[in-house]
Parts: C-alpha cells; structure tokens; sequence
C-alpha cells in the first residue's frame, strides 16, 4: 500500500490523494488549486499521475476544491468510476456546470493582455463527468476490488460530506485508512456530528483555518447580527461568497431568528448560486442525511430555517442589477475564490463603496481573499487598481474548531485497535505544527505532515 500527497506545492488549498493498492491507483478527491492566477493554472493543468491509470475516483464533498478538477481529470484520460454520496453527487452537477460557465467567461471580464488561460473544461465536458459519478449511501460497503472495501461515514459540516473508509485485506491482516477531508463542528443545527469510523489504522485529515470558535456560538451570532445591522442602517450591500447551506447558512439562520427586527424584516435577500438553488427542496430530499430536530422542523414548519424569504436567481446579469439597485440587499454569489474574472466583475466596484460589507472564508495571503482579510487598502485585481473601502469581515468556517477535532482523533484512537499513523494536510504550515503539537500530546502520536509530493509505503 502507498499514499502520495499531490500536488508537489503546498502554497494553495486543493485535495488531491493517491492511494495504491495491489497494483491499482485509487485518487482521493481531484480539487482545484486556487491562489495567484498563474499559479493556480500550472498546478491545476499539471497532473502529476496519468488519469488513464486511475482505477477509481472517491469524492470526499462538494465543493471546488475538493471536486473541481474532476471533469479535466476525464478529458485527460481518466475512464473508471466516481463513487460520491447522493447529496455530494447532486451538487457536483451544480458545480461542474457553474465552474465550466466561469471558465467561459474570463475572457469577457479581465481585460486584455493579462495571460487569460484557455478553459480548463467546457460544459459539455462537464456534463460528461456527471456519466462517471455513482452514488452510495452512508454505512453501505461497496467493493473497489476483492480485497478493498470502501464505505462512507458522516464527516458533518456540509451536506453528503463523508469520511472515506478504505478497508484493505493484506498478508498482516485488515487495514482500514480513513481520509476525513474537514470534520464539521458538532453544533451544527442540520447535520450531523462527525461520526467515528472505526477499527481506523491510518487517518490522513485536511484541516482549514483553525478557529476556536464556530458559527453557531451565541457570542458568533451577536456579533453577526451587530455587523449586519449596521450595513444595512448605512444602505450597503452585504454580499456572501458560496451557498446557502454553507458560508451563508450562518447569517441565514441569525435573520431567521431576528425576523421580527424591522431593519430586517424587509431586507431583500437573493441567491445567485445553483449549488442550492433550493435549500428547503435540497434537505427534504436528502432528509435521511440531517439530525432528528432539524427533520422534525421541516416537516412540521413550512419555513423552519428562513430559507422561503430567499429569492433564487441564475445569470450575472440578476447579479449586477441587484447590487446596483438603491438600499441594502443581502446577496448569496456562487464564487467562492475571489480570483476569477466573473467575481472580479462584481467586486471591482462594490469594494469601492464604504456602504458595503464583504464575507470572506479564509485565504492563502496572496490570494485576493486574503489580502482583503488582511486589511489592505490597495489591491490589485484583473488588471485593476482598487481602493478599498467596504467592510470585509472573515466567516467562521463550519469545520470543526481545534478541541473538537483533538477530541475526535482521540476518541478514534480509543475506541478499537490504536491508531497506527496520522497525515496532517493543514492549510498552513503554523495551523498544521499547532495542531499537530496538541494531538500528540493527547494520543502519543506524533502526525506527519506530508510535503506536496511525499509519498509513504507500508
């Protein structure tokens, strides 16, 4: 057996494993490297592996960086399966076609001679990656080979998100390695907590930026709601990257239980992202997968959640005239990284506007992201100068704070046969050596925190 960490980079966020197993490849999620632009294009056109060699495909969660490069993967050769949960299944369908529609578009948002890239898939090719894509519940082992059995886990945090448990029949006898691609926190109010997976002898965990608090505090959400109401007392646009049953689900929530405020009861609130193009349709039906409570709620409340006050839209033409129209409006974008030349069409002037306010998820500091959470003023973007002068303010990721996920390697540890290894994938080197200190002090483990590239054989 062999593991190999791609790409041989670790300056951007993306996810990308190789497992190796009786002479048969196996790709751990294929997500899109994003940062500075030319940058992200090398990594993300530069596949380290021959795709015709890849067996079978295993998607940890629908989102870009996780699923993103899928559709090139298959344009380079790739002619095997994808195994995914039916919520992530469901959602790559939004995201293959949204990604493809941006990529087409860069050429009429960046102006000239700034090296746009060739697209790095079109729409129907796009579509074809959807042929390859099988869904498999939770709790339900399904074979890769005759000696290698794969079964989902709840991973939480995000809809269909899934801890993959990979169950290897060798000559020393079974070993299960776990890929846990962010766990969510444990308070989420829809899902489920982080399951265990166990009798795990190896887990190679992905960790974003390390919090201590999550969004569902109620120190978080009074904070939220002061800064939300301050934008819309001054008329601005508040704008949130993402959807609405991730980055926005918080703010969502926190309008929902302030409904009877009169500065929000009005509020207008529109949604430009078809990876939940309706969020109440998406949960019922996908219903099985989220807690008791929130199930009780949907089915007894016709607006449990506060999604019916949102108004859903499709095209950046919607776009562009919601954020000119006169008075506040909360407005949901399908861009996630700030870099692509649609979100640049839409940021350029409303970071302009000191009315506004600007939700960011956390960033490489050389992206665009995180130079505005950082706090310039100055930035350059697509070609442009701009002076910023819009609030932005940092969203609180829904990934498990630290103490919850020292919490779940150590119970994962104590629950069956020890745990042999760990692979630490952090979003920073600071966050993974932090990290990394706290769970050996609690398990007796020191992790690996593999280099872009490495490979481990055992």
């Amino acid at each position: 057996m062999r593991l190999r960490f791609l790409p041989a980079s670790d300056a951007t966020v993306g996810s990308n494993t190789l497992f190796e197993f009786d002479g048969f490849s196996f790709l751990i999620d294929c997500g899109l490297y994003r940062g500075m632009r030319g940058e992200a294009h090398i990594l993300n056109t530069t596949c380290e592996f021959d795709p015709a060699h890849i067996h079978a495909a295993l998607l940890t969660r629908a989102t870009p960086p996780s699923v993103g490069n899928f559709p090139r993967l298959i344009k380079k050769g790739f002619a095997g399966s994808v195994y995914a949960t039916p919520p992530t299944a469901d959602q790559c369908n939004a995201i293959f076609r949204d990604l493809a529609l941006t990529f087409a578009e860069e050429t009429n948002w960046l102006p000239n001679g700034n090296g746009i890239p060739a697209p790095l898939y079109t729409t129907e090719e796009a579509e074809t990656a959807l042929n390859h894509i099988t869904s498999v519940n939770f709790h339900r082992p399904f074979h890769l080979l005759r000696n290698l059995r794969c079964t989902f886990y709840q991973a939480g945090g995000m809809l269909g998100a899934s801890l993959v448990a990979l169950d290897a029949h060798t000559a020393e006898g079974e070993k299960r390695i776990v890929f846990a691609n962010h766990i969510g926190c444990v308070e989420h109010p829809i899902l489920h907590s982080p399951e265990l997976t166990p009798n795990a002898s190896i887990l190679v965990l992905q960790t974003g930026p390390l919090s201590t608090e999550t969004p569902y505090s109620a120190e978080a959400e009074k904070r939220l709601v002061e800064t939300l109401r301050q934008a819309v007392e001054r008329g601005g646009k508040i704008l949130i990257p993402g959807d609405i049953l991730g980055n926005a689900l918080p703010v969502i929530l926190a309008l929902k239980r302030h409904k009877d405020d009169p500065l929000f009861a009005q509020l207008p609130i529109r949604s430009d992202s078809s990876f939940t193009e309706n969020a109440a349709e998406a949960l019922r039906r996908h219903h099985g997968m989220i807690t008791p409570e929130a199930r009780a709620h949907l089915l007894a409340e016709e607006d449990p959640f506060g999604f019916a006050s949102i108004q859903y839209l499709r095209g950046k033409h919607h776009v562009k005239n919601i954020l000119s129209q006169p008075g506040p409006a909360l407005l949901i974008a399908p861009f996630e990284d700030c870099e692509t030349g649609p979100a640049l069409g839409h940021l350029a002037e409303f970071l302009q506007d000191e009315r506004n306010l600007l939700f960011l998820s956390p960033d490489a500091p050389c992206t665009l992201a995180g130079k505005l959470l950082s706090g310039q003023k100055e930035v350059e973007a697509g070609g442009q100068h701009l002076h910023v002068t819009a609030e932005v303010v940092p969203l609180h990721q829904q990934s498990a704070p630290p103490d919850q996920i020292i919490n779940y390697i150590t119970l994962l540890h104590s629950s069956g046969p020890a745990l042999e290894g760990i692979f630490l994938l952090p979003d920073s080197v600071e966050s993974g050596e932090l990290l990394s200190a706290a769970i050996e002090q609690e398990t007796g483990i020191k992790p690996y925190i593999p280099d872009g590239g490495m490979e481990y054989e055992w």
